[in-house]
C-alpha cells in the first residue's frame, strides 16, 4: 500500500443537534482509477461525559456515498444513520478512539469527504492509501501489522469499538479477512477480568465456538479465559462478506487489554486464478518451470505428469466422498480446492515426487510452485491456501521417507487419522504460518 494523502489537523466541533460539519470538508486527489483505502480515526464521548442528555456522534460521506444504509447492527441503535459499523457513536465509544478503514473503488481525480456530526465528536486523522494492482488486474493483499494493545478501558460485557473495515458496494474482490490476536486470562493479569475481542460481520456477532451458551463469553471470539497468552486466528471467508449490493463490514470491539497482531485482507483480481486446462495456464506452467534450478529442468515432464496424476486422484476422492458442486453451466463437478481432496492432491504429489526424484527435489519443486503463484498474484506472502498446500506437501514428504513401502492412499489415511494434515482453510493456524515461513527461508539459504 502507498499513502497518497494525509490530514491531521481539524477544527473543534461547534456542538449542536445533528449538523453538517462543514469545517472538516476534505478534498483529496487520486492519480488513477483503482482500489483505495480511506482511513479515518475519530473519538466520541457519552452523554455522561458530556454532562448532558446527548452523546457525540459522527458519520461520513465520501463523494455521495453514504455507508451503512442497510446495516442491521446487533448491539447498536441505528439512530439517524449514526449507529452502524461505519460511524462513531459516543454511547459505545465512551470517549475512546476508533479507526475505520473504508475500501472503495475510485476514479482518477478529485474526491470529497464530508462529515455529519451530533454534539462534539473529535476528528483526529484522515489518510488515503492506494492498493497496488498490476496491468493484468492482480491485486496486492492488504496487510496491517498492528501489534497494538487495546487501551484497557474498563467495560461491561459489551466491549468498546476499536477497528472497523468497511467494503463499499462494488468492492467485491475480498477473498478472506484473516485476523490474528492474543489475549490473557484474568488470573494471568491478576484481575477478575480477562482480555476479550468481539468480532462483528455486517453487524452480527461471531460467537466464541468454545462457549456458545455462556452469557459472559459467547460474544467474544477471542477470549483470554479460554485461550490465555497465545495467538489465535479467525478467518472470515469472502463469500460471507459480499452478500448484497450494499457495503459490508468487519468490526472489532475490545474489552481490557488484548493485543491485535495483524489483519490480512486477501484480495483477488479477475485474472488471479488461471483455469486448469487453458492455453494461458500452459504458458504459466512453462514460466513456472523456468523458475526451477537448472538441474531440475530435465525433470519437468515428470513433475507435471505426477501433478496431473495427483489431481486425478483428488477428483476421484471428491466424487467418492461427495465433494461436488453444480457449476454455472449446470454440470456436476468436483471440488478440489481448500478441502480434503485438495489436501490429498498435495500430499500425494509430494509422495510421488519424493519417490520418483528425491526428497530435496520434492521440497524445491513444491515450494517453488507456491512462491511462483504468489508472485503471479502480486502478493507479499502466501495466502492461507498456500500455507495449507505447503504444509500438506511437507507431510507428504515426511511420510514418503518414513514409510517407503506403503501406498500413498494408506499413508494419507494414517496422516489424516493422526490429524497431521490441514483439511480445511479454517484449520490453518499462526503456528502453521511460521513453520511454512521457516521452510521457505531455509530453502532460500540453501540456494544462495
Amino acid at each position: 500500500m502507498k499513502e497518497i494523502f494525509r490530514k491531521e489537523s481539524f477544527p473543534i466541533a461547534p456542538g449542536g443537534n445533528i449538523y453538517r460539519w462543514q469545517n472538516t470538508d476534505t478534498i483529496f486527489e487520486v492519480p488513477k482509477n483503482g482500489k483505495y483505502i480511506i482511513e479515518i480515526t475519530a473519538s466520541a464521548k457519552s452523554a455522561h461525559q458530556n454532562n448532558s442528555s446527548d452523546d457525540d456522534d459522527l458519520r461520513v460521506i465520501v463523494d455521495d456515498y453514504e455507508f451503512g444504509r442497510e446495516e442491521s447492527h446487533q448491539d447498536k441503535v441505528l439512530w439517524k444513520k449514526f449507529g452502524v459499523a461505519a460511524s462513531w457513536d459516543g454511547a459505545s465509544l465512551q470517549g475512546s478512539s476508533k479507526t475505520i478503514y473504508f475500501f472503495m473503488q475510485l476514479s482518477a481525480g478529485e474526491h470529497s469527504i464530508r462529515f455529519w456530526a451530533d454534539e462534539t465528536p473529535t476528528l483526529r486523522s484522515i489518510r488515503v492509501l492506494e492498493i497496488a494492482e498490476t496491468k493484468n488486474n492482480a491485486i496486492e493483499d492488504v496487510i496491517f501489522e498492528f501489534n497494538e494493545q487495546a487501551p484497557g478501558k474498563k467495560t461491561d460485557i459489551n466491549g468498546i469499538p476499536w477497528k472497523a473495515f468497511i467494503f463499499a458496494s462494488g468492492f467485491n474482490v475480498v477473498n478472506l479477512v484473516d485476523i490474528t490476536a492474543s489475549t490473557q486470562s484474568g488470573k494471568q493479569k491478576g484481575s477478575t477480568d480477562g482480555d476479550n475481542i468481539k468480532v462483528y460481520v455486517n453487524g452480527q456477532i461471531i460467537n466464541n465456538p468454545e462457549a456458545p451458551t455462556s452469557d459472559k463469553y459467547k460474544n467474544f471470539f477471542f477470549s483470554g479465559d479460554f485461550s490465555p497468552d497465545s495467538k489465535e486466528s479467525l478467518m472470515i471467508p469472502g463469500q460471507e462478506l459480499i452478500s448484497s449490493d450494499e457495503d459490508v463490514s468487519v468490526e472489532l470491539w475490545y474489552d481490557e487489554t488484548p493485543i491485535l497482531h495483524r489483519i490480512k485482507i486477501e484480495l483477488e483480481g479477475n485474472s488471479a486464478y488461471v483455469e486448469r486446462g487453458t492455453y494461458r495456464r500452459s504458458v504459466m506452467d512453462y514460466k513456472e518451470a523456468l523458475n526451477l534450478p537448472v538441474n531440475l529442468y530435465d525433470e519437468w515432464f515428470t513433475i507435471r505428469n505426477l501433478g496431473i496424476s495427483a489431481l486425478n486422484i483428488a477428483k476421484q476422492h471428491a466424487r467418492k466422498h461427495n465433494f461436488m458442486i453444480i457449476d454455472d453451466m449446470g454440470a456436476l463437478r468436483e471440488i478440489v480446492d481448500f478441502n480434503e481432496p485438495d489436501a490429498l492432491r498435495h500430499f500425494t504429489w509430494s509422495v510421488f515426487l519424493t519417490r520418483e526424484i528425491n526428497n530435496e527435489a520434492s521440497k524445491i519443486i513444491t515450494t517453488n510452485h507456491e512462491i511462483f503463484w504468489m508472485n503471479v498474484r502480486n502478493k507479499q506472502e502466501l495466502s492461507r491456501a498456500g500455507i495449507m498446500d505447503m504444509w500438506n506437501n511437507k507431510i507428504g514428504r515426511d511420510f514418503a521417507n518414513q514409510y517407503p513401502d506403503k501406498g500413498y492412499m494408506e499413508l494419507f489415511e494414517v496422516a489424516k487419522a493422526n490429524e497431521e494434515l490441514i483439511l480445511r482453510l479454517e484449520d490453518v493456524t499462526p503456528k502453521h504460518r511460521e513453520e511454512v515461513k521457516d521452510i521457505i527461508n531455509q530453502l532460500k539459504n540453501e540456494q544462495k
